[in-house]
């Protein structure tokens, strides 16, 4: 579809003021000053980074070098959707003239302005709420004060800051970010529109956005291995015990071929060790497809209308519809690592007239440990 129109704030670094201090407009009838522009969403972290390359005057150049130092951009498009928001971070001069290439990252920023060295042992939400509001005390409206997206259910999170000199975001991306909430699924952590913070479940109940092989994919490559292909699974549990085997016929019949493997842990009852091996039988049966990226310039929202690419934010569900579908894909969000996917990080490049979309996106792990977590077997 045509790019919508584009609007870039600038601001001064102060998050307190609304002064716009530069900025530049444009669409696909009016082309863009800056050059090379691209944003980037990410889970853990949420508005990533935006770059481009600007050209200007020596004076301009002097101005944004010595006096902008963390000034904010705000990217709006159509007027009034927010797809990216951040401070500026970084210059590299052009070496043959004045200006280069300005680097912006999100505001998850903030998590790594103070030191974190306060050792918790709370809830998930409250340590969130901690760690947050740490940040706002060193620097005053860094982060947004709202609770309201701060959610995941964990009922006890240890911290250790024993190896002191960590910043925040190293507490969150080390230790808190890999805990998952107390029904097993992954949490997510992110910082979004209006410097708001995100704890929240993984636990996706509908598709966000769809795409189609032949019209619009232009890249998607998933490696199908049936090395890791197992139709008949038995479950250990204590040092010499085991469920027996249970083998999935319909997978037999089809592949021809019956392959074994045992699974569980010392640490498993008889119980535990029989969900395990169920879940690992139903995971692998058909065999295992990994597939890392996927690359498009046409999407659609979950009315079927051609959306625009830059919206597309990591945490949200890409289902491909023309692919491999199966009866109980039809109409399901769950993600399945085969034509349903989590985002989990984004980058749109807007060139005019050919914007294009880079998703990385989330597979569904099925290494038994992944696969128990998921399911709340322990």
């Amino acid at each position: 579809m045509p790019r919508l129109p584009i609007d870039i704030q600038i601001s001064p670094a102060d998050v307190t003021s609304t002064t716009r201090i530069d900025g530049w407009g444009f669409d696909d009838a009016q082309d863009s000053p800056l050059r090379n522009l691209q944003h980037r969403t990410r889970l853990p972290g949420g508005f990533w980074e935006l770059t481009f390359n600007l050209f200007m005057t020596q004076a301009e150049y002097t101005e944004w070098r010595l006096n902008r130092g963390f000034s904010r951009l705000k990217m709006i498009e159509a007027a009034t959707k927010v797809i990216w928001e951040g401070r500026l971070e970084a210059i590299k001069k052009d070496p043959t003239g004045w200006g280069g290439n300005f680097i912006f990252r999100g505001y998850w920023r903030s998590f790594t302005d103070n030191v974190d060295e306060v050792n918790r042992t709370e809830t998930g939400i409250t340590m969130m709420k901690q760690i947050r509001d740490a940040v706002n005390t060193l620097n005053a409206s860094q982060l947004s004060a709202s609770d309201t997206n701060i959610t995941a259910v964990v009922a006890a999170v240890n911290i250790d800051r024993s190896d002191l000199g960590k910043s925040a975001w190293k507490l969150i991306t080390e230790q808190l970010a890999t805990i998952d909430d107390d029904s097993g699924n992954p949490v997510d952590i992110a910082v979004w529109e209006d410097r708001e913070v995100y704890y929240t479940s993984r636990n996706p109940t509908s598709i966000d956005w769809s795409v189609f092989i032949d019209a619009g994919v232009l890249s998607f490559a998933p490696n199908f291995d049936l090395a890791d292909m197992f139709n008949s699974v038995d479950g250990r549990y204590t040092t010499t015990l085991t469920t027996g085997y249970s083998t999935n016929a319909a997978s037999v019949t089809k592949f021809a071929i019956t392959r074994e493997r045992e699974v569980g842990s010392v640490q498993l009852d008889s119980a535990g060790a029989t969900a395990a091996r169920d879940l690992f039988l139903a995971a692998r049966k058909d065999g295992l497809q990994v597939a890392d990226s996927l690359v498009v310039n046409r999407i659609f929202d979950s009315n079927g209308v051609e959306g625009s690419l830059c919206r597309v934010r990591a945490g949200e569900v890409v289902k491909i519809q023309d692919f491999l579908t199966r009866t109980q894909d039809v109409g399901s969000a769950t993600p399945n690592g085969i034509n349903t996917f989590v985002i989990e990080e984004t980058t749109c490049s807007h060139r005019a007239g050919s914007a294009e979309l880079t998703m990385r996106i989330g597979g569904v792990s099925n290494d038994l440990g992944s696969i128990l977590r998921r399911n709340g077997v322990t």
